[in-house]
């Protein structure tokens, strides 16, 4: 049995690499784990606390992510969450 902490995960993930964070996890140590990574960037500032440090920069980051999620989701014909 495979612990959980170890469990492949499958859901859409997005990355935010911050140069200042305490460990940088390279996307190939996180893709052993994260199965579908949508997006993965090197910020170039930020750390531990980048919302606070650089809303603007990892706001921008996340809204990337969730475009290109959004993107997958409407080229496989998925049904919106509005009719679920």
């Amino acid at each position: 049995m495979v612990p959980l902490n170890n469990a492949p995960t499958n859901v859409p993930t997005g990355v935010s690499a911050l140069p200042e964070e305490i460990f940088v996890q390279p996307k190939s140590f996180l893709s052993g784990k994260f199965k579908n990574i949508i997006s993965y960037n090197d910020l170039e500032r930020g750390g531990h606390f980048a919302a606070y440090e650089e809303p603007g920069l990892l706001a921008e980051d996340i809204l990337g992510f969730v475009r290109k999620v959004e993107e997958l989701r409407s080229s496989a014909g998925a049904v919106p969450n509005s009719e679920l």
